[in-house]
């Protein structure tokens, strides 16, 4: 069941209308996407930890016209079409990303689930946290433990 699915019509307005306000003002880095995924949505703190300006920067576009044509690009697509086809959720997944205009690799924390209404799949919500500090310091601790 989706989120408006049991809302009177009119709540749906409400429903929307507070979600919009939850982008607006979230500290969150977040997303919403189509079945086509391209972006719908996305919190300002979203557009800002992929290098754009404003998340209007973002509406239309997919992640292989924002990061490039790219491994880590491909692997958060493969994410996605995994979370659409099978309405899966993944959850704390550690994705790299190269940063398009700055070339930067940043290691996310993403997770990604669908958005469902009457039972099909519409689109996928996700969060991606920059993870890169907690991440080179795992790989070097590892590789310290190894070589002990």
């Amino acid at each position: 069941m989706g989120i408006t699915d049991s809302l009177p019509k009119k709540s749906n307005k409400i429903a929307l209308s507070v979600f919009a306000e939850f982008f607006n003002k979230s500290s969150l880095p977040c997303y919403l996407k189509g079945a086509d995924l391209k972006y719908l949505a996305a919190s300002q703190s979203f557009a800002e930890f992929v290098g754009v300006t404003s998340d209007k920067d973002l509406l239309g576009k997919t992640d292989e016209q924002l990061f490039g044509d790219d491994e880590s690009c491909k692997k958060h697509t493969e994410l996605e079409k995994k979370v659409l086809q099978e309405g899966v959720e993944i959850k704390d997944t550690i994705v790299p990303v190269t940063i398009k205009n700055t070339g930067d690799i940043v290691y996310c924390k993403t997770t990604k689930f669908p958005v469902v209404s009457k039972g099909k799949v519409i689109a996928i919500m996700g969060t991606s946290v920059d993870y890169t500090r907690t991440y080179e310091a795992e790989q070097r601790f590892e590789k310290m433990v190894s070589n002990y």
